[in-house]
Protein backbone atom coordinates (compact mmCIF):
# COMPACT_ATOMS: atom_id res chain seq x y z
CA UNK A 1 0.00 0.00 0.00
CA UNK A 2 1.08 3.30 -0.73
CA UNK A 3 2.94 2.83 -4.02
CA UNK A 4 0.91 3.66 -6.18
CA UNK A 5 0.35 7.25 -4.35
CA UNK A 6 4.12 7.82 -4.31
CA UNK A 7 3.96 7.12 -8.64
CA UNK A 8 0.98 9.96 -8.76
CA UNK A 9 2.28 13.28 -10.36
CA UNK A 10 5.58 12.17 -11.39
CA UNK A 11 6.46 12.59 -15.38
CA UNK A 12 8.34 10.60 -17.73
CA UNK A 13 11.77 10.69 -17.59
CA UNK A 14 11.57 11.24 -13.32
CA UNK A 15 13.57 9.47 -10.89
CA UNK A 16 13.05 9.15 -7.51
CA UNK A 17 12.30 6.46 -4.47
CA UNK A 18 9.20 5.33 -2.98
CA UNK A 19 9.30 4.08 0.49
CA UNK A 20 6.64 1.61 1.76
CA UNK A 21 5.83 -0.51 4.56
CA UNK A 22 4.58 -4.27 3.59
CA UNK A 23 1.47 -5.26 5.56
CA UNK A 24 1.16 -7.47 8.33
CA UNK A 25 -1.08 -9.91 6.38
CA UNK A 26 1.72 -10.13 3.30
CA UNK A 27 1.86 -13.56 1.76
CA UNK A 28 5.44 -13.40 2.42
CA UNK A 29 6.60 -14.10 5.49
CA UNK A 30 9.87 -12.44 5.49
CA UNK A 31 8.29 -9.17 4.41
CA UNK A 32 5.06 -8.64 6.53
CA UNK A 33 5.56 -5.47 8.02
CA UNK A 34 9.19 -5.11 6.47
CA UNK A 35 9.93 -1.36 5.14
CA UNK A 36 10.83 -1.39 1.62
CA UNK A 37 12.15 1.49 -0.77
CA UNK A 38 11.79 1.59 -4.58
CA UNK A 39 13.68 3.36 -6.97
CA UNK A 40 11.57 4.26 -9.65
CA UNK A 41 11.97 5.86 -12.54
CA UNK A 42 9.07 6.81 -14.85
CA UNK A 43 9.67 5.66 -18.85
CA UNK A 44 6.26 5.94 -19.88
CA UNK A 45 3.22 6.96 -18.85
CA UNK A 46 -0.19 4.88 -20.53
CA UNK A 47 -4.05 5.17 -20.19
CA UNK A 48 -6.61 2.65 -21.00
CA UNK A 49 -9.20 4.42 -23.36
CA UNK A 50 -12.21 2.43 -23.73
CA UNK A 51 -14.11 2.46 -27.20
CA UNK A 52 -17.65 4.26 -27.05
CA UNK A 53 -20.24 1.97 -26.21
CA UNK A 54 -23.00 3.09 -28.81
CA UNK A 55 -24.48 0.86 -31.76
CA UNK A 56 -21.59 1.50 -33.80
CA UNK A 57 -19.43 -0.48 -31.39
CA UNK A 58 -21.84 -3.42 -31.33
CA UNK A 59 -22.27 -3.99 -34.80
CA UNK A 60 -18.49 -4.22 -34.97
CA UNK A 61 -18.23 -6.99 -32.06
CA UNK A 62 -21.95 -9.04 -32.16
CA UNK A 63 -24.15 -9.82 -34.56
CA UNK A 64 -26.54 -7.40 -32.97
CA UNK A 65 -27.38 -3.97 -34.87
CA UNK A 66 -28.13 -1.82 -32.07
CA UNK A 67 -26.82 -1.75 -28.24
CA UNK A 68 -30.84 -2.22 -27.11
CA UNK A 69 -30.22 -5.74 -28.84
CA UNK A 70 -27.60 -6.48 -27.42
CA UNK A 71 -28.59 -5.75 -23.96
CA UNK A 72 -32.04 -7.44 -24.03
CA UNK A 73 -30.11 -10.49 -25.59
CA UNK A 74 -27.50 -10.62 -22.54
CA UNK A 75 -30.86 -9.75 -20.14
CA UNK A 76 -32.74 -12.81 -21.89
CA UNK A 77 -29.02 -15.35 -21.21
CA UNK A 78 -28.51 -13.96 -17.97
CA UNK A 79 -32.44 -14.87 -17.05
CA UNK A 80 -32.64 -18.30 -18.55
CA UNK A 81 -29.07 -19.39 -16.82
CA UNK A 82 -30.71 -18.23 -13.69
CA UNK A 83 -33.99 -20.10 -14.55
CA UNK A 84 -31.55 -23.01 -15.38
CA UNK A 85 -29.44 -22.39 -12.43
CA UNK A 86 -32.52 -22.59 -10.28
CA UNK A 87 -33.86 -25.86 -11.61
CA UNK A 88 -30.71 -27.38 -11.65
CA UNK A 89 -30.40 -26.48 -7.55
CA UNK A 90 -34.21 -27.61 -6.58
CA UNK A 91 -33.41 -31.48 -8.44
CA UNK A 92 -30.36 -31.14 -6.94
CA UNK A 93 -32.06 -30.84 -3.27
CA UNK A 94 -34.79 -33.28 -4.26
CA UNK A 95 -32.52 -35.88 -5.05
CA UNK A 96 -30.40 -35.03 -2.02
CA UNK A 97 -33.55 -35.20 0.22
CA UNK A 98 -34.39 -38.83 -1.40
CA UNK A 99 -31.64 -40.15 -1.69
CA UNK A 100 -30.55 -39.00 2.17
CA UNK A 101 -33.82 -40.99 3.13
CA UNK A 102 -33.43 -43.96 0.54
CA UNK A 103 -31.71 -47.17 2.28
CA UNK A 104 -29.77 -48.45 -1.02
CA UNK A 105 -26.69 -51.05 -1.07
CA UNK A 106 -23.75 -49.38 -3.32
CA UNK A 107 -21.19 -51.96 -5.13
CA UNK A 108 -18.04 -50.95 -3.76
CA UNK A 109 -16.91 -51.27 -7.46
CA UNK A 110 -19.14 -48.31 -8.25
CA UNK A 111 -17.71 -46.22 -5.64
CA UNK A 112 -14.25 -47.01 -6.93
CA UNK A 113 -15.01 -46.16 -10.27
CA UNK A 114 -16.71 -42.63 -9.49
CA UNK A 115 -13.31 -41.96 -6.91
CA UNK A 116 -11.69 -42.43 -10.60
CA UNK A 117 -13.90 -40.32 -12.49
CA UNK A 118 -14.08 -37.53 -10.15
CA UNK A 119 -10.27 -38.20 -9.76
CA UNK A 120 -9.79 -37.63 -13.46
CA UNK A 121 -12.28 -34.81 -13.39
CA UNK A 122 -10.20 -33.32 -10.66
CA UNK A 123 -6.69 -33.68 -12.59
CA UNK A 124 -8.14 -32.24 -15.98
CA UNK A 125 -9.88 -28.80 -14.13
CA UNK A 126 -6.10 -28.43 -12.88
CA UNK A 127 -4.55 -28.98 -16.18
CA UNK A 128 -6.64 -26.58 -17.70
CA UNK A 129 -5.41 -23.88 -14.68
CA UNK A 130 -1.73 -25.34 -15.60
CA UNK A 131 -1.61 -27.44 -12.57
CA UNK A 132 -0.14 -30.40 -12.94
CA UNK A 133 -2.17 -32.97 -9.85
CA UNK A 134 0.84 -34.55 -9.05
CA UNK A 135 2.63 -31.16 -8.16
CA UNK A 136 -0.48 -30.28 -6.15
CA UNK A 137 -0.27 -33.66 -4.02
CA UNK A 138 3.38 -33.23 -3.54
CA UNK A 139 2.19 -29.48 -2.81
CA UNK A 140 -0.13 -30.37 -0.18
CA UNK A 141 1.97 -33.67 0.76
CA UNK A 142 -0.75 -35.86 -0.14
CA UNK A 143 -0.49 -39.04 -1.23
CA UNK A 144 -2.62 -40.31 -4.37
CA UNK A 145 -4.28 -43.05 -2.37
CA UNK A 146 -4.76 -40.28 0.47
CA UNK A 147 -6.79 -37.55 -2.14
CA UNK A 148 -8.83 -40.93 -3.34
CA UNK A 149 -9.73 -41.56 -0.16
CA UNK A 150 -11.11 -38.01 0.68
CA UNK A 151 -13.16 -38.31 -2.79
CA UNK A 152 -15.14 -41.53 -1.44
CA UNK A 153 -17.72 -39.82 0.67
CA UNK A 154 -18.51 -37.51 -2.59
CA UNK A 155 -18.36 -40.36 -4.45
CA UNK A 156 -20.67 -42.21 -2.62
CA UNK A 157 -23.29 -39.38 -2.31
CA UNK A 158 -22.91 -39.21 -6.23
CA UNK A 159 -23.56 -43.46 -7.12
CA UNK A 160 -26.22 -43.31 -4.46
CA UNK A 161 -28.09 -40.03 -6.14
CA UNK A 162 -27.40 -41.65 -9.54
CA UNK A 163 -28.92 -45.00 -8.42
CA UNK A 164 -32.17 -42.88 -6.83
CA UNK A 165 -32.46 -41.05 -9.92
CA UNK A 166 -32.78 -44.49 -11.99
CA UNK A 167 -35.12 -45.90 -9.86
CA UNK A 168 -37.61 -43.14 -9.89
CA UNK A 169 -37.08 -42.76 -13.76
CA UNK A 170 -37.99 -46.81 -13.70
CA UNK A 171 -40.45 -46.67 -11.53
CA UNK A 172 -42.45 -43.69 -13.23
CA UNK A 173 -41.73 -44.89 -16.91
Amino acid sequence: PGFEDGVIGHNIGEEFTIDVTFPEEYHAEELKGAAASFNVKIHNIKAEVLPELDDEFVKDVSEFDTLDELKADIKKNQEESAKNEAKTAFMNAVVSVVADNAEVEIPDAMIENEVEAMADEQAQRMSQQGIALDMYLQYTGQSMEAFKEGLKPMAQMRVKGNLVIEAVAKELN
